[in-house]
């Protein structure tokens, strides 16, 4: 379940079909990709945490 929740993120937060980060990039008037290169490393830093975390409290 932690697996699925950690790398769940990545399509929550930088899918650039989700409908929040459309709205968003048309209203700053970027392109939808922009948002998607711009949160990945965050995001991959998070996943990667709780990967960690994970197999630290569940191995």
């Amino acid at each position: 379940m932690a697996m699925l929740l950690s790398v769940g993120q990545v399509q929550g937060i930088c899918d650039p079909t989700n409908t929040a980060n459309v709205w968003i990039a048309n209203h700053q008037g970027v392109d939808v990709n922009a948002i998607l290169f711009r949160t990945l490393p965050f995001v991959w830093g998070s996943v990667v945490l709780g990967l960690g975390a994970a197999a630290f409290l569940f191995l």
